[in-house]
């Protein structure tokens, strides 16, 4: 979130100002904007929140049933891969055109709006869908 505010401050003073109008239908062209907005830099930093407390949870009712440390680690390796199959997924965010029920899925939820809220699409229904499901999945996780 810092290296989006920063780099979003520093295209917009330092670059796009000596391109003029040329720099804005670049960044457009490449699918963002310039823009870093209260409410944006508050989206992300809520999202980022809510995806941490469901890590935070997952973790917890992972870790719950090991008898000791070792055990724990050995139950926890797996889900630092399984978590970084949605990163990979957000490279094809293109293919899942508008289709919500990509923002129930958990973590890759959070890369696609934090990606929507980057390039300026904000919506209702994906913020809803987005954290309503992290919500849910971290009460379900914790119970």
């Amino acid at each position: 979130i810092l290296g989006y505010v920063a780099s979003g401050f520093l295209l917009k003073q330092l670059f796009a100002s000596r391109l003029g109008d040329d720099g804005n239908e670049i960044v457009s062209l490449m699918g963002g904007t310039l823009d870093v907005t209260p409410l944006r830099l508050l989206l992300l930093i809520i999202s980022a929140l809510l995806l941490s407390g469901l890590i935070a949870s997952a973790l917890m009712s992972i870790t719950l049933y090991a008898r000791s440390f070792k055990e724990a680690q050995s139950y926890i390796a797996p889900l630092s891969l399984v978590m970084v199959f949605p990163a990979i997924a957000l490279q094809f965010a293109d293919f899942f055109g508008s289709n919500f029920w990509v923002y129930l899925v958990p973590i890759l939820n959070v890369l696609l709006f934090m990606n929507d809220v980057v390039r300026g699409k904000l919506e209702l229904l994906p913020l809803l869908l987005t954290w309503g499901s992290l919500i849910a999945f971290t009460v379900l996780l914790l119970v």
